[in-house]
């Protein structure tokens, strides 16, 4: 967000939880109100939560990362561990190829791929449980 340019591989050695999204989608707003929910574990935990909307948000109409994170969940704008933006063409087309509305990577700190899924508010037990173990 604001312009910034970021790598996920500035995030080695950390658990990342890795989550594409599309502002328009439903599931994505619950998703974010049920993460914001559980920040305080997550952070203690030290998970990096890297949010990003699909690139040109899947090419449907809808609100900017920064006006969805003010309306879903604004305690997170300038939360510790959380990072908001867009994610590159590049990035959506190596995590997102069929272009997912919701689909998030649980990545442990060696960088592998712990598991994929879509929906948090739906599995938000499996991402507490990386959370706490990594894998």
């Amino acid at each position: 967000m604001a312009g910034k340019k970021t790598s996920i591989s500035q995030y080695a050695g950390h658990k990342i939880m890795l989550w594409l999204f599309s502002t328009w989608c439903g599931s994505c707003e619950a998703g974010l109100k049920a993460l914001a929910k559980h920040r305080q574990e997550l952070a203690q935990d030290g998970v990096t939560l890297i949010v990003l909307d699909n690139y040109k948000n899947d090419g449907y109409p809808g609100l900017t990362t920064d006006e969805f994170v003010q309306k879903v969940a604004p305690e997170l704008e300038n939360a510790s561990g959380w990072i908001f933006g867009t994610a590159s063409k590049t990035l959506a087309e190596t995590y997102n190829p069929k272009r997912f509305p919701d689909i998030y990577f649980l990545i442990d700190s060696k960088g592998l791929i712990q598991a994929v899924s879509g929906s948090p508010n739906v599995t938000m037990q499996k991402i507490l449980r990386f959370a706490k173990t990594g894998q």
